[in-house]
């Protein structure tokens, strides 16, 4: 969110490889996926480090779950942050697309970090993202939360995976 909210003073963009038809930032520089990536990686140290201890203190499944995807609605967004800084403007904030790309990133840096401590990654619920893999309305909160609805749909997710690991460790 930090990264993924407000229009830096030189605009930024990069490819999303597996969806390259996301339109990049008006004026914006493009910056290489790699460098994108590894810059993000930099700030998601502690996050790392805090699955890191996880992975040592217990032994058994944890689940971590994806973060909601964010809503594509910029005045939404707008009308959220709003209330924090002096926004009038969807040009105060970047695009959707940028947003959704950043989303994407992390969450492939999370999978990954997951995947190599034996941490399960538990995708946002389906039924909480809308056709284009955003937010759905009815999950919105705020500009970067989701709201109790997500949480009963990712308390479902958590549940079915709880159940499946009982009948695999019976079986």
């Amino acid at each position: 969110n930090h990264m993924g909210l407000m229009r830096a003073p030189i605009p930024f963009d990069f490819v999303l490889p597996n969806a390259p038809e996301l339109r990049i930032e008006e004026g914006a520089q493009v910056i290489p996926y790699s460098a994108m990536s590894a810059c993000l990686e930099q700030r998601l140290r502690y996050d790392r480090r805090t699955l890191e201890a996880l992975r040592r203190e217990f032994s058994g499944v944890i689940l971590h779950m994806q973060s909601p995807p964010p809503p594509s609605d910029d005045a939404h967004v707008v009308q959220w942050l709003g209330v924090m800084r002096e926004l009038n403007t969807s040009a105060d904030i970047v695009s959707a697309a940028l947003r959704y790309k950043l989303w994407c990133l992390h969450s492939t840096l999370m999978k990954r970090f997951c995947h190599e401590l034996g941490i399960i990654f538990v995708e946002a619920p389906t039924e909480a993202c809308d056709a284009q893999g955003f937010l759905a309305r009815q999950a919105y909160q705020d500009a970067t939360h989701a709201n109790a609805w997500f949480g009963s749909r990712q308390l479902r997710q958590i549940e079915a995976v709880v159940m499946l690991d009982q009948f695999e460790s019976a079986a």
